[in-house]
């Protein structure tokens, strides 16, 4: 009993000829988008691996999500800098935007209606939705001095006294800690980012992914090139306390945590996938034994 079942490919989905950049699912999770230096979107039926839609960009597209509530327009941002909604059903575009640097990762907050991108050059872009829809870029803020990898969204938890706030991994060996403001005379839109903590990892080139964990007043959990994962508590009296997880031989390219907060997954640049499982209350100097 309490051992997982064996993992075994689903389907496998045949389209892209050259590198994936990224993968999402849509909100009913039947399709899967993804994105590819072949300068292609393309949507996938998730049951039988099918190839929904394809959409073809001028440059390598490099990531790309449904508006949260408009699931009939996706953006995607590519490798010149551009920004571009685009009817699901018709193809058309209906908003072309231009940053000052390329787009490297995107999230949403719960809100939806707060779009943040990663750039290139260490900006974290906050661009509104508004009705249209359309993207109403409203600031930025420079977080780093390297490119912005990942950016995850964490929610407000009023149990753990914690307010919403951004994980950004960045290639100068950083994960920074980012306060999500909320004005409520403006709709209750995101107004403003404050950098809470700054958190170090081994991060100078491969486009490296963080997640988070709700337990225990919350966790950052992220991949590294010295082969290890790295957990740092975020709870209030922990002063940012971390272990590190070590078993792969590899970098550490990729990571993730179960709904249940009980298993974390890491992924390394030689293939490599690791499950490692929680068996008790998680104490800052516990080491989570690793599942094959």
């Amino acid at each position: 009993g309490g051992q997982l079942p064996t993992v075994c490919v689903h389907v496998r989905l045949v389209g892209h000829n050259r590198a994936v950049t990224s993968v999402a699912f849509t909100l009913l999770e039947d399709q899967l988008i993804s994105t590819s230096i072949d300068k292609s979107v393309r949507f996938w039926n998730v049951e039988t691996g099918e190839m929904v839609k394809v959409f073809t960009d001028s440059s390598p597209a490099l990531v790309a999500s449904l508006l949260p509530f408009n699931p009939s327009v996706f953006v995607a941002a590519n490798s010149n800098a551009m920004i571009r909604l685009t009817n699901v059903h018709n193809g058309t575009v209906t908003q072309k935007l231009k940053l000052d640097s390329e787009v490297r990762s995107m999230c949403f907050d719960d809100t939806g209606l707060s779009c943040v991108v990663g750039t290139k050059n260490g900006f974290v872009h906050v661009l509104h939705v508004v009705d249209g829809p359309t993207l109403n870029p409203k600031f930025k803020a420079h977080i780093a001095t390297q490119a912005v990898s990942c950016i995850t969204f964490v929610p407000g938890n009023c149990q753990n006294e914690t307010q919403p706030c951004l994980l950004a991994n960045s290639r100068d060996n950083m994960v920074t800690i980012i306060n999500c403001v909320y004005d409520p005379e403006e709709g209750g839109m995101l107004s403003s980012l404050a950098v809470r903590h700054r958190v170090r990892t081994a991060h100078t080139l491969l486009p490296l992914r963080c997640s988070y964990s709700n337990f225990g007043g919350g966790f950052l959990v992220s991949a590294s090139e010295d082969k290890d994962v790295y957990v740092y508590s975020l709870h209030k009296n922990a002063h940012y306390e971390h272990a590190c997880l070590r078993h792969h031989g590899a970098s550490v390219i990729a990571v993730a945590v179960n709904a249940q907060d009980t298993l974390i997954a890491s992924g390394d640049a030689r293939g490599k996938v690791v499950l490692w499982r929680r068996f008790a209350p998680w104490r800052h100097t516990d080491q989570p034994e690793p599942e094959m």
